[in-house]
């Protein structure tokens, strides 16, 4: 495990945490490790640790799993259905108790060029698990109890951002929610843990820029950058740049505006989204 120690022993949820608790001892059993990532560990980080109150609700809770062969997922998921999971209509969702919805995704040796799986026995059905590596190698530690203690890995605020622009590029027009939950680690990045970074390594930022939310962004975008390879950079640019070209169709910005319509468009909004954006760009090729 890398990153920073999170004692959330008493701050989570009975129903998440028996969740958590579940995988992990599914997991160590089967010697697999996975990290809890999407909007929960979003939650965790931001609400539980820094105080900082989410702004959109979730049911959901998301796990990428390293396996080292489609067998050993058979094994796992096996291994949680006999302990109470119920399957859905998504190959890798699953519900418990109270909790409606459970992605437990693979990656790991079973993908393609560390960029795409192919689950078996269903034809041309392919999922991307772009980034997951970098995810999981640049995690957080977060203590969910204490006698015994029990630590697992949790997605970085960075590494969450990251998933979300690949995982809004994969699925549009079908994951605008990734815009919206972008926008809110973006306006909360610098309270939320990170102001003597800014402060103390990247204060040249603040001689040219007042406002928070570009602030943030740009040290967002070097703090994705320190944890991604070349080619998720690549990704991450031509994506960007895309969605920052005025003469396109500048659809991230509008899956961020429908969040809040009424509210942004008054407001004037748009513009200040295209800065952050522009950002995000600056400071993932800084």
């Amino acid at each position: 495990m890398r990153g920073k120690l999170l004692d959330l022993s008493d701050k989570i949820d009975a129903f998440t945490l028996e969740v958590i608790k579940l995988i992990n001892n599914t997991a160590i059993q089967l010697n697999i490790d996975f990290l809890l990532i999407g909007a929960t560990a979003r939650d965790i980080i931001l609400e539980k640790e820094y105080g900082i109150r989410a702004g959109r609700a979730t049911n959901d809770i998301d796990f990428s799993v390293r396996v080292g062969s489609w067998d050993d997922y058979r094994k796992l998921i096996n291994e949680l259905l006999n302990a109470g999971f119920k399957r859905s209509d998504v190959l890798h969702r699953f519900s418990y108790k109270d909790i409606p919805s459970i992605d437990v995704i693979p990656f790991g040796k079973i993908s393609v060029n560390d960029v795409t799986i192919k689950w078996p026995d269903i034809a041309a059905k392919e999922m991307t698990v772009l980034g997951f590596n970098e995810a999981m190698a640049n995690s957080e530690i977060m203590i969910i109890s204490h006698s015994p203690e029990v630590s697992v890995r949790i997605a970085s605020l960075p590494s969450l951002v990251m998933l979300k622009f690949i995982s809004w590029k994969d699925a549009f027009p079908a994951r605008e929610r990734d815009a919206s939950d972008i926008l809110f680690i973006v306006q909360n990045y610098i309270n939320a843990g990170n102001m003597d970074t800014l402060i103390n390594d990247n204060a040249e930022l603040m001689e040219v820029e007042f406002d928070f939310d570009i602030l943030g962004s740009r040290l967002l975008g070097r703090h994705i950058a320190k944890i991604i390879n070349e080619h998720k950079k690549n990704f991450l640019t031509a994506l960007l740049e895309e969605e920052t070209n005025e003469t396109g169709k500048l659809r991230f910005i509008e899956d961020m505006i429908k969040s809040n319509y009424l509210f942004d468009i008054r407001e004037g909004k748009y513009e200040h989204y295209l800065n952050i954006l522009r950002s995000i760009l600056h400071g993932l090729n800084d």
